[in-house]
């Protein structure tokens, strides 16, 4: 999995690209795997909201784009890695359909039960 994480108009420390990178390779599924994912974390002065974080999150046969704005960087960052989260569920759910059967009960708690690990600072 290719992973980028950039900033425009502010400064992104090392840990927090680190944090971001693990949410990601975390909504990821080892079966059917994100191929690329790119984040942009930009802070605009004088718009409301100001701060603005873009996903784009490549998958084999899907592309997802996710544009969230917020008051603060990592408020926006939580709102598009809760969509995108959302997104991956439906797509995988989706795909296992398409194949053809009906996902196993197991099949939908692995995917259900992935975890995303709440950042606390």
């Amino acid at each position: 999995m290719n992973i980028t994480v950039e900033a425009l108009n502010i400064e992104l420390s090392p840990e927090w690209k680190r944090r971001v990178e693990s949410r990601l390779r975390n909504l990821s599924d080892p079966q059917d795997p994100v191929i690329n994912a790119r984040t942009i974390c930009s802070y605009h002065q004088g718009q409301q909201p100001p701060a603005e974080v873009n996903l784009v999150v490549n998958l084999r046969g899907k592309n997802i784009v996710i544009t969230k704005r917020g008051e603060h960087v990592d408020a926006a960052l939580k709102k598009a890695l809760d969509t995108l989260k959302r997104e991956i569920r439906q797509f995988y759910d989706l795909r296992i359909a398409d194949r053809g059967r009906v996902a196993t009960p197991a099949e939908l708690a692995a995917v259900q039960a992935q975890p995303v690990a709440e950042e606390t600072e």
